[in-house]
């Protein structure tokens, strides 16, 4: 949002839904900058909580590249990753300088999953 390109939300949950609920203001802004949300699941949908992580399917599809700043072990995150590898869509990492969780991204770069970004500062 603060790059002011148009940002997508993918939600795990029907559209018409804010979960959690503390991101309506979030969704409200995404939407005013001429954003969207985006949901499979039709309005008034029952979901649950294994299709917050399918959504992220979703999310790789769209990619052309996947940039993972921050992924503890077991997160969707490494689920996103995955899902990005089966599409043939690169996946890379922040560097370590960046800080934040990276056990997770540690573990993509030790079984060969992702590369780090390659950036100048």
């Amino acid at each position: 949002l603060r790059g002011g390109g148009a940002t997508i939300a993918y939600l795990g949950v029907a559209g018409d839904r804010f979960y959690p609920e503390c991101n309506r203001a979030l969704f409200g802004e995404i939407l005013t900058r001429g954003g969207a949300l985006a949901s499979e699941h039709p309005p008034g949908a029952r979901t649950f909580g294994a299709d917050h992580a399918l959504r992220n399917r979703l999310i790789a599809a769209q990619a052309e590249a996947l940039l993972i700043v921050e992924a503890r072990a077991g997160s969707g995150t490494l689920g996103t990753a995955a899902f990005a590898a089966r599409l043939g869509v690169p996946v890379f990492v922040a560097p370590a300088e960046v800080g934040g969780r990276r056990d997770g991204i540690d573990w993509l770069l030790a079984h060969g999953k992702a590369e780090v970004w390659p950036y100048s500062s």
